[in-house]
């Protein structure tokens, strides 16, 4: 590693530190480095776009004596990029409200429409709505067998108590989806962009206003981000609605992305009828998390619609 860090970057390797099994720490002569093997080689078209797009609040990789991002060598591509050490505090608030205005900054430096072909839509909408099917008939099966036990557990209370939210959940999605197909019958191009989808408070550096770990980007739809985002973070202490607005508010979304997105969030993230599998603990849980879930995702779909 040390030769190589050498032939592509002329940096002097004193100390390697590793970090995990495709990250290391580089103590340089010149200063610390991060050493990383990628998997993905289109990153060099995503890191040469950041670069014209002056997005420096997204760090990207040292330029190598070849002129690119990426290194190669027999086994792997590689990447070494600037060592930063953040702040220690957690303040995820503050993280959380720099990452969405720093996203909604890469959404609209990046976007622009590109030609689908002809059945993308159908497929999409075809894809959704058979994961909709497929959850209501989850939820009638575990709700059938509770309903007819003589003793119920404290999850099988709580699944009960609150049936009505995961089938008004449900029902609006599939709302929302058809919405959606009837947005896009006639539509041949799809908006995308840059899109993170790497989303992690330990990739937000306050102290150096970056965002680092963008080895996950790829051209996407925007609305990929806002998923994600929810996906990582709406069972925590911190209520993202709020963010997310000033999101929304910086980045519009056309009609058939706010419905596309919602039916998204709508979606329950495990099949119902798959508790009996789990410990009464994490049945518990996992119920109460779909519970915030589903709250979260009417809170946002209140915020777009209103928005109309």
């Amino acid at each position: 590693m040390k030769s190589l860090v050498k032939e592509y970057y002329d940096l002097d390797v004193e100390i390697i530190i590793k970090l995990t099994d495709k990250v290391y720490r580089l103590k340089c002569k010149q200063g610390e480095y991060i050493f990383k093997i990628i998997d993905n080689i289109e990153l060099e078209s995503i890191y040469a776009r950041i670069s014209v797009l002056d997005l420096t609040d997204f760090l990207i990789p040292l330029k190598n004596n070849f002129d690119e991002y990426l290194s190669k060598t027999d086994d792997y591509y590689f990447e070494v990029s600037l060592y930063y050490k953040d702040e220690l505090i957690i303040a995820k608030d503050i993280r959380l409200k720099m990452y969405l205005e720093k996203i909604a900054l890469l959404h609209n430096k990046s976007a622009y429409e590109m030609k689908v072909n002809e059945g993308f839509y159908n497929e999409t909408f075809e894809f959704i709505n058979k994961e909709f099917d497929e959850a209501k008939k989850s939820l009638d099966d575990y709700l059938f067998k509770i309903e007819a036990l003589d003793y119920k557990s404290p999850s099988e209370w709580l699944f009960l108590m609150n049936n009505q939210l995961f089938y008004k959940a449900l029902e609006d999605g599939k709302k929302y989806i058809e919405k959606f197909k009837d947005e896009t019958v006639n539509k041949s191009l799809l908006r995308v962009s840059l899109t993170y989808q790497n989303f992690d408070y330990s990739h937000i550096l306050l102290k150096e206003n970056k965002i680092i770990a963008n080895q996950k980007m790829v051209i996407a739809p925007p609305i990929y981000d806002i998923k994600h985002l929810f996906d990582m973070s709406y069972n925590g202490a911190i209520d993202i609605t709020g963010f997310i607005k000033d999101y929304f508010n910086s980045f519009n979304l056309m009609d058939n992305e706010k419905y596309w997105l919602i039916s998204l969030l709508l979606l329950p993230n495990y099949k119902f009828d798959s508790l009996v599998k789990y410990s009464e603990v994490d049945s518990i849980v996992s119920i109460t998390r779909s519970i915030e879930h589903f709250k979260s995702a009417f809170e946002i779909e209140a915020l777009l619609i209103n928005k109309e």
